[in-house]
């Protein structure tokens, strides 16, 4: 008998741990895209991962994206529909209705630089990104690839000479570590990110996607207490440090590892459900 009443203590005690385990306290849960919801290989979103979502939101939780990608170039969600949008490194973002509630841009004299460089350079190649559309300037052979690996829709030209024309949000210029020190560490007012050796995004100084989040959470009435935020590379790094439960991808960089609460397995390989199962947010 005695052994009996050990048991269903042990057992009592047990389901109290798993209880306090679980993390009730998400309301908020922001994804970088690339690598991080969407795959390199398929340009999908897992499957696992949908579910996940899914079981996330019937609880309760809103679902943002924060992204290095301008809103015009976000092609690749199939349709899932999310509560908000941190964009271009937190240079702009959407709330669920696609309204702007936060933006930054270039300042006059670094957008002057900017144009100027890539007038001197003809050699040198970027995206453009406005607060709506993307172009490319300097189109070369580096950026053709990049549209190919992130399966980017096909996006127009724009003369270097026209960049004044333009309010831009952001830069990705294909510059290398060494370009980045000769071509552009003299902008004023700048913020510069890198997720992949071969470009760099830049922009306005003050944005970023922990920027961008609190946006967000101040917009809807959220705390940052309640978030969990998911990302794989370097322009992710500020945003897992700022949240209370940051989560790497099993295929970011030892440095964006690092700077996580916790490392998942790989995007293919279920990393974002495994996560939620982890934390105790879905079953």
């Amino acid at each position: 008998m005695s052994i009996v009443v050990m048991d269903i203590k042990y057992l009592c005690l047990n389901k109290r741990y798993n209880i306090l385990q679980k993390d009730n306290m998400v309301k908020a849960i922001f994804f970088d895209i690339d690598g991080t919801l969407v795959s390199f290989n398929t340009h999908r979103i897992p499957e696992s991962t949908i579910k996940a979502m899914n079981l996330a939101r019937a609880q309760g939780i809103k679902l943002y994206i924060a992204t290095g990608r301008a809103k015009g170039v976000i092609n690749n969600l199939q349709g899932f529909v999310f509560d908000g949008y941190v964009t271009m490194n937190g240079s702009v973002c959407f709330n669920s209705d696609d309204e702007v509630i936060y933006s930054q841009p270039f300042t006059d004299e670094d957008q002057q630089s900017m144009a100027e460089l890539f007038i001197e350079e003809p050699s040198l190649s970027s995206f453009v990104f406005t607060k709506e559309k993307v172009y490319v300037v300097n189109k070369n052979q580096a950026l053709t690839s990049f549209v190919k690996l992130l399966n980017f829709p096909q996006v127009p030209s724009l003369k270097a000479t026209e960049l004044l024309d333009h309010e831009v949000y952001q830069y990705s210029a294909f510059l290398d570590t060494q370009e980045e020190i000769k071509y552009v560490s003299h902008l004023k007012d700048a913020h510069i990110t890198r997720w992949h050796p071969a470009f760099m995004d830049i922009s306005r100084a003050g944005n970023s996607k922990a920027v961008g989040i609190d946006q967000i959470l101040a917009y809807d009435g959220l705390h940052l207490a309640d978030c969990m935020a998911f990302g794989d590379g370097g322009n992710d790094i500020d945003m897992l440090r700022h949240v209370p439960r940051g989560v790497a991808m099993g295929n970011a960089a030892d440095d964006v590892k690092a700077s996580a609460n916790y490392v998942t397995t790989t995007v293919d390989e279920d990393g974002i459900a495994h996560a939620l199962r982890h934390y105790g947010i879905i079953d």
